[in-house]
């Protein structure tokens, strides 16, 4: 039997060889947590615009991928680069960085 990770990596595997994810800045990414509706939440590499890539917290729901970090505050300076778990409300938990002190933090992201 396979472990949830494994399963949650087969699955995102299945997701991009069916063609469903059509999302051109994502690199590579892994499934970390899916909860009871079928929402994904993980990590991806994304393609920065001067050729290198870093790590972003995402969230797979209705078939569409975004990147978590679209969906804080900008300019708050933290940087969301795994999302490692969802619970069926919806409320995500997510390891960061500060961009400008390099500082480290976990968030606890809630649905509006």
């Amino acid at each position: 039997m396979q472990s949830p990770r494994n399963h949650l990596r087969v699955l995102v595997k299945r997701i991009v060889t069916f063609g469903l994810l059509s999302v051109v800045f994502f690199d590579s990414s892994v499934a970390e947590a899916i909860n009871t509706s079928g929402v994904v939440v993980g990590q991806a590499d994304v393609l920065n615009s001067n050729g290198t890539t870093e790590f972003h917290a995402f969230i797979y729901s209705g078939g569409k991928l975004q990147d978590l970090n679209n969906l804080i505050p900008s300019g708050s300076g933290w940087v969301l680069t795994e999302a490692t778990g969802i619970n069926d409300k919806g409320q995500i938990v997510c390891d960061a960085y500060n961009a400008t002190t390099g500082s480290t933090h976990a968030f606890l992201l809630n649905p509006n």
